[in-house]
Order: C-alpha cells, then structure tokens, then sequence
C-alpha cells in the first residue's frame, strides 16, 4: 500500500516523467532516425530509450545493451510480439560483427563504471555517418539537501561538517565536463559537441525516499545517503536533523533544479 501510495505522489507532485520523455524525445530526434535505421541502446535501464526505439525503427533493427540483472525490463520485452522483439546482448563484443549501426544512443551510459570504454568500443559498430547521442544526468549541479531543509537545533560546527560532504560527494567530476568527453571521443568519431540544459523541477518526498536516503536504525547501508554522509565525518545528530528535515516534507515536493549533459557527434567517413 505505502509504494502505491508513493507512486501517486511521485506523478502528482514530481515533474519526473515528463521531463524524462522530454529527454528521451531530445535523444531520438538527435538520432536522426527512420523507419527502416538500425540502432543500438547502449544501456537498457528502464527501458525508456528501447521501447521508443522499437516504435521508431519499425523496419530496421533494434539492439540494446542489457545485463542479465535486468530481468523486470527483460520480462516486458519478452511479452512484446515476436517481429518486435529487440536483440539485447551484454557488450559491444557480443554484436555480431556484420552489423554496422545508423544510430548510438544512451542515457547515464559514460558516468557509470567502464562506461567510457563501453562507448568507444560501441562507437566501432557505427555506420559511416551514424550518430552518437548521449545525455548524462548532472547530480553535482542539483541542490544540496542542507541548502532545501530546515535543520532545526544544528550549530554552525555541524551545519558547515554537512555543507563540506554534500559538496565531496557532488563535487565536480571532471571526466563528465564536455571538453573531456570531446577529447575522449575525439579518436573515434568527429564533430562531438555538448551542451548542458538546466531546468527547474520538483522533487517529491515520498516514505520510499526517505527511507533510501536516510533508513531508519543505527546502522545505514552503504547505499543510503546518511552513510556518505557519515563516512564523510558527519556526526550522528546531523545525520539525524537531515532525516528529521526530509520527514516534514513527507506528501510534498522540493525544488529541484536537474541538469543534464547532452553529447551528439558522428562517424567520419572511411580513409580511402
């Protein structure tokens, strides 16, 4: 009952889904895609890039690449109809070699582990003149919790303690600025070109969230936000003041401004 509840909330109070099939539209049109282009996902996720593909690219071919933990979304591709199923595989490596594609795209693919490498790998399989899109959520830009919550009964010790590891954790990552990843495709494809979007957005404040960021209990998992926070030196007060913060929000929504990287470039012609 409480994650239904927290679904509602999220559609009713967060602009998330909208602004999510605004990115993916952003990334398709990017492609320049026709019925019959053959394309690649270069990470499956949730689904959101290979479903639209298989609407798109009815003619041609869908690939996407998919871990085998992916098994809710392989589930749902499994039910589509035999000629709509896409041909998902693991690496780059497991594309069969006679395939060349008209389109490369994915999203949060260069920020997640061995995904530059991934990239440049898959970026062999282009056509001559395909496309490569990608867009890369920008956490470091988002707000910090400290700067949105009231934080009652915190002094100025533990307030600054709090303020240092949010910006540790969000800091810069320089591998992800525009430049870098010019330069990094620069052997590979040409014409690569950036641009970072910034939008206002809502943040809704759900019990689901809550209890990823700061779980109940002495002990936080490592995944959760309060362990960041206290592997950063963060005492156990703070950490409790932030919970405490995020609580009465609980049923509302926070600004939460999101910025995204977009990456578009090409594959040059073959050297005579």
């Amino acid at each position: 009952m409480q994650r239904e509840l927290d679904r509602w909330l999220e559609r009713a109070l967060s602009d998330a889904a909208g602004r999510l099939a605004g990115e993916r539209d952003r990334i398709v049109a990017a492609a320049g895609l026709q019925r019959h282009s053959v394309v690649l996902d270069l990470g499956l996720g949730s689904g959101l890039l290979t479903f639209e593909l298989l609407r798109r690219c009815p003619e041609g071919g869908v690939w996407a690449i998919a871990p085998p933990e992916a098994k809710g979304v392989r589930a749902q591709l499994a039910a589509l109809p035999d000629a709509m199923q896409p041909t998902l595989v693991t690496a780059p490596a497991n594309v069969d070699p006679a395939v060349r594609f008209d389109a490369l795209m994915g999203r949060n693919v260069w920020r997640a582990p061995g995904g530059e490498a991934l990239v440049r790998a898959a970026a062999d399989l282009l056509a001559e003149g395909g496309r490569l899109v990608l867009a890369e959520s920008l956490p470091e830009r988002a707000p910090r919790l400290h700067e949105v919550l009231e934080l009652d009964g915190l002094d100025e010790t533990d307030r600054a303690a709090v303020a240092a590891a949010e910006e540790a954790h969000y800091g810069a990552r320089p591998e992800l600025t525009g430049a870098a990843i010019e330069a990094a495709l620069a052997p590979c494809v040409t014409g690569a070109a950036t641009e970072v979007v910034e939008q206002p957005g809502r943040l809704a404040v759900t019990r689901t969230l809550l209890e990823r960021w700061f779980p109940a209990g002495a002990t936080a998992p490592a995944t959760s936000y309060a362990h960041v926070l206290q592997r950063a030196g963060v005492s156990t007060a703070a950490v409790v003041a932030l919970r405490r913060g995020l609580e009465h929000r609980l049923g509302t929504s926070l600004d939460w401004r999101v910025a995204t990287l977009f990456v578009t470039a090409t594959r040059p012609p073959a050297k005579p």
